[in-house]
């Protein structure tokens, strides 16, 4: 009996009659490391299907329901391999195949996360990102329903490696234009939204404040600033400060404002700038524990938190409720120091 192969490719496309053929052609250059292609259409209507199956893909007609973790996982549940690359049609690969095969053979990780390389209208590398395109099939699914992420079945945490761009990385396609950026930024906005509903219904703090993180992207990918925000504040306030989380949140808060170039609303401004303040609060009182309730960072902290609240009660552009946070803030800050020191005489 032969053994099941080392890799396969698992796809879900809808309408890529376009993407599909190049995709699918670098893909030989894994052979024979890559044993079959397996394609989860979910509803395509021009010649996806019909290109799949000439090229010899195993394919399977399914249905989409704004879940991408529910139809990646379903493109899994279709191989017998011990390793899954979930390539998208808009994606080829580039690399060395022997490379990777030394990456897959003995390994502690279940995830390896590959670089995708952005190109732009004339070809060029616009942007690199990491994603988890590498997964270890027979312990690993996806979960959430947009900017899915791989999990273990038993629940434990993923060993996640990285594979260098020269072993292998992956070109996309998908942003190479602004209608396509676009109509991706829509479907995924429409997508991110219904999951945060979701959560809302569910009464799932910890899925809300992920929900709207995700959500926050996809407006701010379609230029709404100020809904975009309001959501950003939301998940910024409920993430631990200082976690990878909060990091991350605050990344993408600076980017949106940045690339915006517009001034938000006044009623958001103030939403931002409250969760601003409170996270420099939360800051004073993490470094006050951890320099063991030292005075010089806590005093030039609150200092700087107090001339922000008097120049937003005293100066324009004038904020009772900035104004106000700011200065309680300050005494929090200021106060830290004490009860760290009174702790640790107790």
């Amino acid at each position: 009996m032969d053994s099941p192969p080392i890799l396969d490719a698992c796809l879900i496309v809808k309408d890529e009659a376009l993407n599909l053929p190049r995709c699918l052609a670098s893909l030989e250059a894994l052979r024979p490391l890559l044993g079959e292609v397996h394609v989860y259409d979910t509803g395509s209507t021009d010649d996806t299907i019909a290109i799949a199956r000439a090229a010899g893909c195993h394919v399977a007609e399914g249905y989409w329901d704004d879940d991408f973790a529910r139809a990646r996982n379903a493109s899994l549940a279709m191989s017998s391999a011990a390793w899954a690359l979930t390539i998208d049609a808009d994606e080829e690969y580039v690399g060395d195949p022997a490379a990777l095969a030394g990456h897959l053979v003995g390994t502690g990780c279940d995830v390896f996360s590959l670089v995708q390389q952005h190109l732009d209208e004339e070809g060029r590398i616009a942007g690199r990102t990491p994603y988890a395109k590498l997964v270890w099939r027979d312990e690993v699914r996806f979960a959430r329903a947009i900017h899915e992420i791989p999990t273990r079945l038993d629940g434990r945490t993923c060993r996640i490696g990285t594979i260098g761009e020269s072993v292998a990385s992956l070109r996309h396609y998908g942003y190479a234009t602004e209608r396509l950026r676009a109509a991706k930024a829509e479907r995924n906005a429409g997508t991110a939204l219904g999951a945060l509903s979701a959560a809302r219904a569910r009464r799932d703090p910890t899925d809300v404040i992920r929900s709207a993180r995700h959500a926050a992207r996809s407006l701010a990918a379609l230029g709404r600033t100020d809904d975009a925000l309001v959501l950003y504040a939301e998940a910024l306030a409920g993430f631990a400060v200082g976690t990878l989380s909060w990091r991350l949140t605050a990344v993408d808060i600076t980017t949106t404002l940045i690339e915006s170039g517009v001034e938000p609303g006044r009623t958001v401004a103030e939403v931002l700038a409250v969760v601003v303040l409170a996270v420099a609060a939360g800051l004073g009182v993490l470094y006050a524990r951890r320099l063991g309730g030292r005075w010089a960072v806590a005093v030039a902290m609150a200092w700087g938190l107090a001339w922000i609240g008097w120049g937003r009660l005293a100066d324009e552009p004038s904020s009772t409720v900035v104004g106000g946070v700011a200065l309680v803030a300050a005494v929090v800050v200021l106060a830290a120091p004490a009860r760290v020191r009174r702790d640790a005489t107790t």
